[in-house]
């Protein structure tokens, strides 16, 4: 039996499913970006468990204030291996554009083995 790489993500997708009542409803394609430094989280967060997974956004999602995604999880896929992580947003990136994400090590070394461009593509959502 041959399925479609098409129809086996759509279907895998489809799986997954996003958060309807949050106030970032949907699923997101970006880049997997590895985030180090904890310190610098704007969610007030100073320190995890040190096996904890957590990301940081584009500032976009932290406009308006209200809609803050600040210790929400998320789950990110690697589409290519369908491994998934969850993850905490601990803060914003600045310097993130669209919809990329960054992960501390502990997800990012499941989901990517890749330290500097091009990228893991991964497929995220609010949980």
């Amino acid at each position: 039996m041959y399925i479609s790489a098409t129809l086996a993500s759509t279907l895998f997708f489809a799986a997954v499913r996003a958060c309807i009542e949050c106030p970032h409803p949907g699923n997101f394609t970006g880049n997997l970006l590895p985030y180090e430094v904890l310190q610098s989280a704007s969610c007030g967060i100073e320190s995890a468990p040190p096996n904890a997974t957590y990301a940081k956004l584009s500032k976009d999602y932290f406009n308006p204030p209200d809609e803050s995604p600040c210790n929400a999880p998320i789950t990110v896929t690697n589409p290519k291996t369908n491994k998934i992580v969850t993850a905490y947003v601990v803060g914003e990136c600045k310097t993130c554009s669209g919809d990329d994400v960054y992960l501390s090590q502990p997800g990012y070394s499941v989901l990517s083995k890749r330290r500097r461009k091009p990228y893991t593509a991964v497929e995220w959502t609010f949980a």
